[in-house]
């Protein structure tokens, strides 16, 4: 083979059709329960008449949610007594903690668990004294057999003279927020930051497309390790449709009772749809068996499919 120059060469090199040259349709997968998105081929064996779509995020229309109080946003998770939890930096030296009940409104609390006497007076705010340490986060540990409930979460700050581990109660990570917030104009020094709100659909990474004429998409063989409830997340609008039948493994021909006609007809906007079938209510009957799911979709968007 004449190898083109950099960096055509080097992208040759890495196309995964070259490292292994095998038809991956063939290849046999194991499902556990999770969503199988559609933002690669990974769990696709064939498609006739569809096309896949990247969907962006959509900015929340008060952005800059929380400002200008927010200079670098760290983390942002579930709190079970608040609703929600956010860590960040201001000035990029403190370390303060923010609540919110719905993610969009959020507040300072009064904790006063940190002596702000140790930091520049410029680097501390007015108002409530939310600081919880000195430095960036750089990690988050969570030991639930900790016998010491105060000590179960861990908050790792970079390293300082200053800085402190504080505990406070459980929370997990998320990703809602980023820090699109603020202005722009002028010299970087009188940039206002602040925490944005950017949303996507579950499972909105990416979705298989058909028109109104119709098209479908046939899965690799697998198995499942879930009991067989069949579920799809899918936008059809009314005039369409989405079926599924589940076929063989090697000619991918309709199994009894799990043909295309026997699937019951998905016609709305679900993020959380299960599959049946005119005789059967799920995939049961083939657990441990390989077969292939054939989605048959028109003027419909297909953005996942799980096996519960």
């Amino acid at each position: 083979m004449d190898w083109p120059p950099f960096p055509i060469g080097y992208g040759i090199l890495l196309n995964e059709r070259y490292q292994f040259p095998m038809d991956m349709a063939l290849v046999r997968a194991r499902l556990d329960t999770k969503r199988q998105l559609f933002v690669d081929n990974h769990m696709i064996a064939h498609t006739q008449g569809v096309v896949r779509e990247t969907h962006a995020t959509k900015d929340h229309p008060d952005n800059p949610i929380f400002a200008p109080h927010v200079l670098y946003p760290e983390y942002i998770c579930p709190d079970p007594q608040h609703g929600w939890r956010l860590y960040y930096n201001n000035s990029g030296i403190l370390l303060h903690v923010a609540y919110s009940s719905d993610g969009i409104e959020w507040q300072r609390p009064e904790l006063n668990v940190f002596d702000t006497s140790v930091a520049p007076k410029e680097s501390v705010p007015a108002g409530p004294n939310n600081v919880v340490g000195f430095g960036q986060a750089h990690g988050l540990f969570f030991e639930p057999d900790d016998p010491d409930p105060q000590r179960r979460w861990k908050l790792i700050l970079m390293p300082s003279k200053h800085t402190r581990v504080q505990r406070h109660q459980p929370w997990k990570y998320s990703g809602l927020a980023d820090n699109r917030g603020g202005t722009i104009d002028g010299p970087k020094s009188t940039w206002q930051y602040g925490l944005g709100l950017a949303t996507l659909r579950r499972d909105g990474f990416a979705s298989l497309n058909a028109d109104e004429d119709g098209g479908l998409v046939i899965t690799r063989p697998f198995i499942f390790e879930g009991k067989g409830d069949l579920f799809v997340n899918a936008d059809v609008s009314r005039d369409g449709e989405l079926r599924v039948a589940v076929v063989d493994e090697d000619g991918a021909e309709e199994l009894q009772h799990f043909g295309r006609d026997d699937s019951s007809a998905i016609s709305r906007d679900t993020t959380r749809m299960q599959v049946q079938w005119a005789q059967r209510d799920s995939l049961a009957e083939f657990k441990d068996r390989y077969v292939r799911l054939t989605f048959h979709l028109r003027s419909a968007r297909l953005y996942s499919f799980w096996i519960e």
